[in-house]
């Protein structure tokens, strides 16, 4: 649930509000690479937005959203408490489109999350662990509904896909301690989709995601070590189950 205060009335209340946005989050976040590893647990963050409205009905969006966990990870053995840190920036480009008593606003843009995940120390069977960092780059093409409701509300849902672009991967294998040296791994394909519901007043916005997913994978022969192991093949899981977020618009 998001709650947010706006300093400019719109004179059409379907229309998209321009303005800065910033808050805090929460959420149940899981990664999972099938039969390797699982990370699950409680994520909270900040996050931020600032709007630019157009001639022609037409607006820019940028975003950035910060958040930290601390998961419990279960693989080779299990391990408690690992830092986790995800960071996601989004400049997108929408327009809206009146049809009748509602209004619908097609979008798409350019996305970037680096994850920073500290798996360092010794499982509850003896294995060593180590950092990985994770970063990719996808294109979001959603739509967002904006329907009256009365007394000056609107619902306004709104569903996204993520089509992959590139991504890579690097793993810091000499935190290991056995000789192993760090490694890079290339994401060759991948797709994501997310969605949430949104009430906003005159002077007040509510939103409540419903869920984020993404899902990659490795391409076959893209890493090595200099030890002449391959990395094999994942392909690898990313999702974030419903958040709460409370946000402020600034002006």
């Amino acid at each position: 649930m998001v709650c947010t205060t706006a300093a400019v009335a719109q004179r059409d209340p379907l229309a998209t509000r321009g303005g800065w946005e910033v808050g805090l989050q929460g959420s149940t976040y899981e990664y999972e690479e099938p039969d390797f590893a699982l990370l699950e647990g409680d994520r909270f963050g900040v996050t931020g937005s600032y709007t630019f409205l157009g001639p022609d009905h037409i607006h820019s969006r940028i975003e950035a959203r910060y958040s930290y966990g601390e998961l419990d990870y279960t693989g080779s053995g299990t391990l408690r408490d690992v830092p986790d840190h995800i960071l996601e920036l989004r400049a997108i480009v929408g327009r809206d489109y009146r049809a009748g008593r509602f209004a619908w606003v097609p979008y798409a843009g350019l996305g970037y999350r680096h994850l920073y995940n500290d798996l360092r120390g010794v499982t509850s069977t003896g294995q060593f662990g180590y950092r990985r960092k994770s970063r990719y780059y996808y294109l979001p093409l959603g739509v967002t509904l904006r329907l009256p409701i009365g007394a000056g509300w609107v619902f306004a849902p709104q569903i996204e896909y993520d089509a992959f672009a590139n991504g890579r991967q690097r793993s810091y294998l000499g935190d290991t301690g056995l000789g192993f040296n760090d490694a890079t791994n290339r994401q060759a394909r991948g797709r994501g989709a997310r969605g949430q519901l949104a009430f906003e007043g005159a002077k007040l916005l509510a939103h409540r995601g419903l869920r984020d997913v993404f899902e990659f994978g490795r391409a076959r022969d893209a890493a090595r070590t200099d030890h002449g192991a391959e990395v094999a093949e994942l392909v690898q899981f990313h999702q974030c189950l419903p958040a709460i977020v409370v946000m402020r618009i600034i002006s």
